[in-house]
């Protein structure tokens, strides 16, 4: 309803925000995310000119009262001598003046109910699940925050009241076409927001949940990788100048291990001093996307055989970086280089030994292919597939069915294997 100042009312949008916030409008533009105004309707007050019967130009300030009624007062100020902007300064004079109950009570906007409900140290939704038994990993806690930031950065003004499945579908795409981010990303920070909803129905904030039936993007697709060839091995790590092919000796000895062991990137990144030891590494941490250390994929710890050759290669980072420091560093062991620098650098080295860039995305070379390459030789050497799960640390179910952590000494067929492996790379016998 609306009191236009006049003693009649009429019947309008619930809320100014309707009108005035692109996305409550369903109109969202995720190029500019956060240059809709705030909405709750004590920041929606608003001011208009108005001709007096007489014809004077006045200002009159519009606010909405505890009713749900929109109420227009005239602030006796001639429009002809007062800009808008002082109009609206003694029209915050003016509402602030009135008796609290007689203004209705703001909105809590999404960012501000993600807030409550999850917050590190005092979100509700942490809280109940932790007195429930229910034991959550740091790494859960810091992607749900991940999610958090980039949900608020985008519908965080939106009230609570107001979020509309329209809203959470252009989000959605917004993530996938704008942000470029993977179906898997994307589908983690939807699911989020989507929780949001649902305890916002539990705790009787929302009627309904508006998100409901919002259908949650499929998870990565399973996309086949091609491995590397001996000869492009040799190429790769062996032959030329590698310095000059790879720029920095530190990309090459990680690209090095990870084709040796079939560590993830992000494991091999999160390596420190202290995980080397002369015939294998501990593999106890990944690097995660948003720069933050988490645990491995499995969320269990593993070991992984070397040989002597990576060994070696490992024990000159570990001497130059120390045992806290990250091996694979450029600012001496301090913080690990970032997972789209090795990445990128890697592909770069691809194209230098010869591989076009057509062929590269044709085949799907990427770093993650060193990995694919180490579990094919181990298959070709006739390692046991148990063992071979353990040690490339697979996680799916089909894959963990027959899952056991071998011990040190139990190693010695997937070190033979990959000595064998590293002969034929190079060639000359002489791993």
């Amino acid at each position: 309803m609306i009191d236009d100042g006049s003693g009649k009312v009429k019947k309008g949008h619930d809320s100014l925000s309707d009108s005035l916030n692109p996305a409550v409008a369903r109109n969202f533009s995720p190029d500019s995310p956060n240059d809709s105004p705030n909405d709750s309707p004590n920041d929606s007050i608003t001011v208009i000119r108005r001709r007096t019967r007489k014809g004077v130009p006045t200002w009159r300030v519009r606010y909405w009262d505890s009713k749900n009624t929109l109420v227009g007062k005239s602030l006796g100020l001639d429009a002809r001598k007062v800009t808008k902007t002082q109009a609206l300064a003694a029209a915050f004079r003016f509402v602030s003046n009135l008796p609290p109950e007689t203004i209705r009570p703001k909105e809590r906007t999404l960012g501000e109910w993600l807030e409550e409900l999850f917050h590190p140290e005092t979100g509700v939704y942490f809280k109940r699940r932790s007195a429930s038994g229910k034991e959550l990993s740091l790494n859960y806690i810091k992607s749900v925050e991940h999610s958090v930031k980039t949900i608020t950065e985008s519908l965080g003004k939106i009230p609570l009241k107001k979020l509309r499945r329209q809203d959470g579908e252009s989000f959605m795409f917004y993530l996938l076409e704008k942000r470029k981010l993977a179906p898997k990303t994307a589908r983690s920070v939807i699911q989020v927001l989507k929780l949001a909803t649902k305890e916002a129905l539990r705790y009787d904030i929302l009627e309904k949940d508006p998100l409901a039936f919002l259908e949650l993007p499929s998870g990565k697709p399973l996309v086949k990788r091609d491995g590397f060839s001996p000869e492009e091995l040799r190429r790769l790590f062996f032959e030329g100048d590698q310095d000059g092919l790879w720029g920095f000796p530190v990309y090459r000895t990680a690209a090095l291990l990870a084709l040796t062991t079939g560590m993830r990137r992000g494991e091999v990144l999160a390596l420190r001093g202290m995980d080397v030891h002369q015939d294998f590494v501990e593999v106890k941490a990944s690097l995660a996307r948003h720069g933050g250390i988490k645990g491995t994929k499995s969320g269990k710890s593993r070991i992984v055989p070397i040989t002597p050759l990576v060994f070696k290669e490992l024990s000159y980072w570990k001497n130059l970086h120390g045992e806290e420091g990250f091996l694979f560093s450029l600012d001496g062991g301090e913080h690990p280089v970032d997972l789209k620098t090795i990445s990128d650098g890697f592909i770069r080295v691809v194209r230098k030994i010869g591989i076009p860039e057509e062929e590269r995305r044709k085949r799907n070379l990427t770093f993650h292919s060193l990995r694919v390459t180490y579990n094919s030789a181990l298959l070709q050497y006739r390692v046991q597939e148990t063992m071979i799960r353990a040690i490339i640390g697979h996680t799916r179910q089909e894959m963990t069915a027959h899952y056991f952590a071998p011990k040190p000494e139990a190693l010695q067929p997937v070190r033979e294997a990959t000595l064998r492996f590293l002969e034929e790379v190079q060639g000359n016998g002489n791993p």
